[in-house]
């Protein structure tokens, strides 16, 4: 299962004692799909924030750049909600040898976020093979040809470009982009490598 994330946000959502993340559900066979979210400020993050909230740091985040500290930390703390949901609040998610996190036993999780929106969610693995969500900000002028090379074909790009008379083409560009990785974070578990 992959879902694709569209949201739009201006302020952050989450408080001094980070506890003000927003959760919607997608709907899925047997449920729903508990997705907990905020937007987030880089600039008002702090490294005791980790320990306060008992997500742990990886020493290649630890040498990271801010911005890159606080993206780990909202989406890790997003990804920690998702496992209370599932009532695993004492289960933490390591980095794996690739730096995807590595969900405990039994549970499908999937983390995403841009420079100020993190995401996640979690479900046990007992009826499905993989889960993928993704959040994007809006392709630009600027990385528009490199996303064009790199995540669509000839077939598909001509066919968003019919398609842009009822959508802007950056947003179609977009969302095709989002929609695969999605599917990437969904497959790479069982696949175990990068794929095109």
């Amino acid at each position: 299962m992959s879902a694709l994330i569209v949201a739009k946000h201006n302020q952050p959502v989450v408080a001094e004692g980070h506890d003000q993340l927003k959760q919607l559900h997608l709907p899925m066979q047997g449920g729903a799909l508990p997705i907990f979210y905020t937007a987030f400020d880089a600039s008002q993050f702090r490294d005791d924030m980790y320990g306060h909230a008992k997500i742990m740091r990886p020493e290649h985040i630890e040498r990271s750049v801010l911005k890159r500290r606080a993206e780990y930390f909202y989406g890790r703390l997003c990804a920690q909600h998702a496992l209370q949901k599932l009532g695993l609040s004492d289960q933490t998610i390591e980095t794996g040898p690739c730096r995807a996190p590595q969900w405990p036993a039994h549970v499908l999780g999937s983390i995403s976020h841009t420079k100020d929106f993190a995401a996640a969610t979690a479900i046990y693995a007992d009826q499905y093979r993989g889960l993928g969500i993704d959040v994007e900000v809006m392709v630009t002028d600027e990385n528009r040809d490199a996303l064009m090379n790199l995540a669509v074909s000839r077939s598909e790009l001509n066919h968003l470009r019919t398609m842009a008379s009822s959508l802007p083409f950056e947003l179609l560009l977009t969302i095709v982009f989002s929609a695969k990785e999605s599917f990437f974070k969904a497959a790479f578990p069982t696949v175990g490598r990068y794929f095109d």
